[in-house]
């Protein structure tokens, strides 16, 4: 593991270095604050620093402040090395933004001990982040299979079925008032077909919705709400604030498609004749509620495990749950509703 010394003592220095060279470590050195923040910033940058307080150029608080300012998603774990051991110190220290604190002069069993906590850290954080590509990678799959599937349905087989009612129509006509026992089999069929390009033109538009692409969740949501009150008669409300900040793009989809499962089921389950979306955001987190007006469902609002809706239910609590968030489903008397939230934290 690479570890970064910034040390001016050459004395501490050296012993910090022989004692970790000796546990099979790679060290870079530097001898002020300047030199460590800038090898913390370089390609390759050490996962671990033990950093003295006391440098010339720049204390070590404040290289650990800039640090901590850096944009990543593998933050590197840091270990304060200084005489002063006065609590306010510690906390001061703590604050900054360093892991962990290390009184001189230090006993080289504590250090390894030390460090080799901070290793096991930066393997988890390493590990987190490789999970987080590997669900973000999938969240991209799958959007593509779905904008793949909905594009053959509307410009394919929707296509086909309205040709088959225009040629059911030009027969149904051809026949004037000859046969009408074919013409009442000729009708049904042409209203079959038609109905049934109306239902493939709205899967289509449910997989995938290329407004959340190009004008984000708001908006998104706004479109499919306007369009789900014109399918279903259910009147739905929507709730945000003027803008927020655009998500990751894994995270937009997660929320609108838990939204979308959400309203599916005021639409099946409620007997609801009303809905309400709300979006805001406090404490760092976004809260995104789906709430009905209550209606005729039964007591318990979530459906058997294994039953299509159970099996959304699960979905919405996985999606949730895959970008670091959490779904909370309840029903009242008033009304059964589903609250998402997600730490804007989850969003870098």
């Amino acid at each position: 593991m690479r570890i970064l010394i910034a040390e001016d003592d050459p004395f501490s220095l050296s012993m910090l270095a022989a004692v970790l060279k000796r546990h099979g470590h790679e060290v870079v050195e530097t001898v002020d604050g300047a030199a460590a923040l800038a090898a913390m910033q370089a390609p390759g940058a050490p996962a671990l620093a033990i950093l003295d307080w006391m440098m010339p150029e720049m204390d070590g608080p404040e290289v650990v402040r800039r640090i901590r300012a850096l944009p990543t998603d593998r933050p590197p774990y840091l270990i304060m090395l200084t005489c002063r051991i006065a609590k306010s110190d510690i906390i001061a220290g703590l604050e900054a933004g360093a892991n962990e604190y290390l009184a001189k002069p230090f006993d080289a069993g504590e250090l390894t001990a030390r460090v080799d906590v901070g290793r096991q850290m930066v393997e988890m954080q390493a590990a987190k982040a490789e999970i987080n590509g590997l669900r973000q990678r999938l969240s991209m799959s799958e959007q593509d299979e779905r904008r793949r599937i909905a594009a053959s349905l509307h410009d394919c087989t929707v296509q086909d079925l309205v040709a088959i009612q225009l040629n059911l129509n030009r027969a149904f006509k051809m026949l004037g008032d000859t046969q009408p026992a074919v013409r009442e089999i000729l009708g049904d069929c042409a209203a079959l077909a038609e109905s049934n390009a109306g239902e493939l033109r709205s899967l289509a538009y449910d997989l995938h919705a290329p407004w959340l692409q190009h004008g984000g969740l708001l908006s998104g949501i706004q479109e499919y709400a306007r369009q789900f009150s014109i399918r279903t008669g259910i009147s739905v409300s929507f709730d945000a604030p003027p803008a927020i900040p655009r998500l990751l793009e894994m995270n937009e989809i997660a929320l609108y498609r838990v939204m979308q499962e959400s309203l599916m089921n005021v639409h099946r389950h409620s007997g609801a004749n009303r809905a309400w979306i709300s979006i805001s955001i406090s404490n760092n987190r976004l809260h995104m509620e789906i709430r009905d007006g209550g209606g005729e469902a039964p007591d318990s609002f979530e459906p058997p495990p294994g039953s299509a809706s159970g099996v959304g239910i699960l979905s919405m609590h996985e999606r949730m749950k895959a970008i670091g968030g959490s779904l909370q489903i309840c029903r009242t008397p008033e009304g059964a509703s589903s609250l998402a939230i997600l730490p804007l934290a989850e969003n870098k």
